[in-house]
């Protein structure tokens, strides 16, 4: 169970963190700067994009080794 929480500390919950952390330090005004840029609707349309993609691809190969 300690190994368990210590990857998973290290893996999701200092990062995730570290976000809150740098998210917080910021003014209403920078964050609402960084929310209308015009990189953010594109990264996140790669983002969501890809993951639509790996669950495609997930779904067909559990499919077929369910198939098998």
């Amino acid at each position: 169970m300690g190994l368990t929480l210590t990857g998973l500390s290290i893996v999701v919950l200092i990062p995730l963190a570290g976000l809150f952390r740098k998210t917080s330090e910021l003014t209403l005004f920078p964050f609402w700067d960084i929310l209308t840029a015009r990189r953010t609707p594109n990264a996140l349309k790669i983002s969501f994009g890809l993951a639509f993609l790996a669950a495609i691809v997930n779904l067909v190969m559990g499919m077929v080794i369910v198939w098998v």
